[in-house]
């Protein structure tokens, strides 16, 4: 009775054993952390357009103009005088009682009085046209007085007309003019510069 209690326990042991659960293993679960913080925002930095540079604008370079000679200043004979854009010298002056040629003789006016004949020329310095005439000429003396320009009968008298800028013109104009008369200096205005205009001036003495 016993033996079969004992093959019994053994046999319900040996069941129990096979009916018995394995250990299982469990699955390994895999967690996904996604993480919640916002990604670091990139600071775009702003484009700046260069201004377009300018370009400089050529400016005229302004033509150099003579220098006048001042209405005060007084000039010599031989020597160049410029005012108000035209040039005055006197290359030579002569002192005559009376002028004769081809048998045709002019003498003055007035007793006491000679004439003085002035070879000058005449330069057009920086006007675009200057005119030029003998009548613009007259010589005041150291008294203030003034005498203008007589006919002439030299053959190389000044005439009338115009000269543009760098022309010339030559020629001798005649003034009766007292035989006594000192300090005696030329002028030279032409009509077409403004009263106030500074003029060229050379002494005859």
């Amino acid at each position: 009775m016993i033996r079969f209690s004992m093959v019994m326990l053994v046999v319900g042991l040996v069941a129990c054993s096979a009916s018995s659960p394995r250990s299982l293993t469990s699955p390994t679960a895999v967690v996904s952390i996604v993480s919640s913080a916002p990604s670091p925002t990139r600071t775009v930095e702003p484009t700046v357009t260069p201004m377009p540079t300018p370009t400089p604008v050529p400016t005229d370079t302004p033509r150099p103009q003579p220098t006048d000679t001042p209405a005060t200043t007084v000039g010599k004979i031989g020597q160049k005088v410029t005012a108000s854009g035209i040039s005055l010298t006197v290359n030579s002056i002569q002192r005559v009682d009376k002028m004769t040629m081809s048998g045709f003789t002019l003498t003055p006016d007035q007793p006491g009085f000679g004439y003085v004949i002035v070879d000058v020329t005449i330069e057009n310095t920086s006007r675009d046209q200057a005119s030029y005439n003998p009548l613009y000429f007259h010589i005041k003396d150291s008294d203030g007085y003034e005498y203008n320009v007589t006919s002439s009968l030299d053959p190389k008298a000044l005439k009338t007309g115009r000269i543009a800028r760098g022309e010339k013109a030559r020629g001798t104009v005649a003034l009766a003019v007292p035989k006594n008369a000192h300090g005696l200096v030329l002028e030279y205005r032409p009509l077409d510069i403004s009263l106030d205009a500074p003029i060229a001036r050379i002494a005859l003495d």
